[in-house]
């Protein structure tokens, strides 16, 4: 296994510290890793098939997964083939340490915040990130480096700003992970104007997963763009 670092900051978003996030998150993940390991296959099967993102893969890319959790994401549940694969996470340490998988011994593990990833320009061919970037991220800034160091992403994550309840529960910070007002209207505007202005190929959609979970699909198609 090859490890990269960046430094972590000492508090997640704004609201929780580090370490608090991390016990929190191990835990709950012990607690719930029967239930975990029968549900998320069919969610990250309905992601793949209704982006077609199997279609993109031929197995010779390097492939990438922001926020894999301790079951590898997309990219083990789904046994995804790579030439390379790269899983980037906040607390990937702790979830590797978890041992509910085997995982790849030639991957490249990046412990870093979503914000500052220390991978350069175009480093993965394809990265994945399902239900991960509002998490307590700075989303903007988040897009930003997906954009950054891929070639093509396919990035999903809660925009829940269109429903009253869910916008009172943001405003009060009663869920820690998902706390952030992210309107849809606000994130599509932002990720198109990167697009128009880098001259990237962009589509943004609204893709419910539940029934009032109004959620971003935001994919990015770079290759030719930038070297």
């Amino acid at each position: 296994m090859e490890w990269i670092a960046a430094p972590l900051s000492e508090r997640r978003g704004s609201i929780e510290m580090y370490q608090d996030f991390r016990q929190r998150n191990v835990h709950w993940w012990r607690l719930n890793r029967r239930g975990e390991s029968r549900t998320r296959r069919p969610y990250y099967e309905r992601f793949l098939d209704q982006l077609h993102i199997r279609a993109f893969l031929d197995g010779s890319q390097s492939l990438a997964e922001v926020g894999p959790g301790p079951f590898g994401g997309m990219i083990e549940v789904c046994s995804l083939r790579a030439a390379h694969k790269t899983f980037v996470d906040y607390i990937l340490p702790d979830l590797v340490d978890l041992h509910f998988i085997h995982w790849p011994e030639e991957g490249t593990y990046v412990h870093a915040g979503v914000e500052n990833i220390p991978l350069p320009d175009n480093a993965v061919d394809i990265l994945l990130s399902y239900n991960c970037l509002d998490h307590g991220w700075n989303v903007y800034a988040a897009l930003l480096e997906c954009i950054r160091i891929s070639r093509h992403c396919f990035l999903a994550f809660d925009c829940r700003g269109d429903d009253p309840h869910e916008v009172q529960n943001r405003q009060a910070q009663r869920d820690l992970d998902h706390f952030q007002l992210l309107p849809f209207p606000e994130v599509e505007r932002f990720v198109q104007e990167v697009g128009d202005l880098r001259g990237y190929q962009v589509d943004v959609q609204p893709w419910y997963i539940h029934k009032t979970w109004a959620t971003a699909v935001v994919v990015v198609h770079k290759e030719g763009k930038e070297s």
